[in-house]
């Protein structure tokens, strides 16, 4: 674990983070967006160049198998701005928050099922949207059976119309949350699932703890989860790694609590631009947690304590994805890291990593397993560090340093290269305390690790 006092000066060394490295074409992986319409933010701030898809959410499902929307939905400006960048948008159907009466009363009766089922056809097609999101989160046992009907029965009706139609579901990260979903027939129908690997702690523990850690935490006194779990878990469900988008969220958590894992009384949810605004008018200490791959902050008084990612989880989570080979990633929402002028660093980040992987799968589908980039020791390191890393043939290798703007620091090797094991050491002398990426490019492949300095 480290951590580094933060103020005004230094905030932004944490806070954005965003190789510039120009990828512009996206692979196959998907960046799925939600947008709620609450966010209200116009169709012209969209980053497309690092989106796939875009949900628009929510629209209500009734007793009676009609659909409701709030004002707002359908929004054909962003539907076309959406088509016009050759994306997919959707709408989503359900949310959070128990709106499930509708999806209870629908798989319930087969004739409302059959209403159901022609009415989102007709709402999709009357205002083009490419498909539709199911978020129906905690079906029990006997409605999950259901669900599985509805949902077939859904595909059967779109392939009459077009194939292409997209069927998606936001699904909970636990096994207890997620044990309804029959995801063994449910694959066979749902073009992808999008696990929720977020809120693993809220109001409702007795503790302050990580909203999203990647990994769990051994310390963890509610052993509450992580997202590698999750994937882990709908993996052993026989479900394809490309139907699996890992959850990233764009926000985190206020406790009134004096650091984590510690009593607390009361929570917030935080956009993470308005943890960015926060940390911009008091002291905090920023803490990594080595273990869950995640930061978190306490102010120097001990009395607050905020969970949320950065640009350097956001990155890791993303290239976690990839390294698993799932499909790509989901966001909880476009546009809650908008920053001043329209900049939004966590989505940057998530593009960089996608577009970085395009460049490998497109300049070679098997990578050498000697291709390998290590962990810096020691890390972190005051003042210098050596870092090795292999190639699997003789080549032109550099191994670049970037700080948290994405700028250019230092270039640790540049030249050919004999196959084999190579050492390159980093001097810290005269850099700021912090976190830098250090990245090995070979023959048009890329790797990305993150180290710490330490003063």
């Amino acid at each position: 674990m480290v951590k580094i006092f933060i103020n005004k000066t230094n905030l932004l060394l944490i806070l954005l983070f965003s190789v510039a490295v120009s990828m512009p074409v996206l692979s196959q992986k998907k960046i799925v967006g939600y947008y709620p319409n609450w966010i209200n933010i116009s169709a012209n701030y969209f980053e497309f160049q690092n989106l796939t898809h875009v949900i628009q959410a929510f629209a209500s499902v009734n007793t009676d198998g009609t659909i409701s929307v709030p004002s707002g939905i359908p929004n054909s400006a962003l539907i076309q701005a959406v088509h016009s960048a050759d994306r997919k948008i959707l709408i989503s159907l359900g949310g959070g928050g128990g709106n499930t009466s509708g999806f209870v009363s629908v798989v319930s009766d087969s004739a409302l099922m059959t209403n159901f089922i022609n009415n989102v056809a007709s709402f999709i097609t009357q205002n083009k949207y490419d498909g539709v999101d199911i978020d129906w989160e905690f079906p029990n046992l006997r409605q999950g059976t259901q669900l599985t009907t509805l949902v077939k029965n859904l595909r059967q009706k779109f392939n009459t119309i077009d194939s292409a139609l997209i069927i998606s579901m936001a699904v909970p990260a636990t096994a207890s949350t997620g044990q309804g979903f029959q995801y063994s027939s449910l694959q066979n129908y749902v073009d992808w699932f999008a696990i929720m690997t977020y809120d693993y702690y809220g109001s409702w523990s007795s503790v302050a703890g990580f909203n999203a850690p990647l990994y769990q935490s051994l310390l963890d006194p509610l052993n509450a989860g992580a997202g590698a779990s999750a994937v882990q878990y709908m993996i052993s469900k026989n479900i394809p790694k490309n139907k699996l988008l890992f959850g990233i969220p764009f926000y985190g958590k206020e406790f009134k609590s004096a650091g984590l894992f510690l009593p607390q009384t009361g929570e917030t949810d935080l956009l993470y631009n308005q943890v960015v605004d926060s940390l911009s008018t008091d002291k905090w200490i920023y803490y990594w947690d080595n273990t869950c791959d995640v930061p978190y902050l306490i102010n120097d008084s001990s009395t607050a304590f905020i969970t949320y990612d950065d640009t350097a989880s956001v990155r890791i989570k993303t290239q976690y994805a990839v390294n698993q080979g799932l499909g790509g990633v989901m966001i909880w929402a476009i546009g809650q890291d908008m920053l001043l002028r329209g900049k939004q660093p966590l989505l940057e980040s998530i593009g960089n990593v996608i577009n970085g992987a395009a460049s490998i799968v497109s300049n070679n589908n098997n990578i050498p397993d000697d291709f390998n980039l290590a962990n810096n020791y020691p890390n972190p390191f005051n003042p210098s560090t050596v870092i090795e890393f292999s190639i699997p043939h003789d080549g032109f290798v550099t191994v670049k340093v970037f700080n948290t703007l994405g700028e250019e620091v230092a270039v640790l090797g540049e030249s050919e290269m004999t196959a084999g094991l190579h050492k390159v050491s980093f001097n810290g002398t005269g850099f700021s305390s912090g976190i830098y990426f250090y990245v090995l490019s070979y023959n048009g492949l890329n790797i990305i690790k993150k180290m710490m300095l330490l003063k």
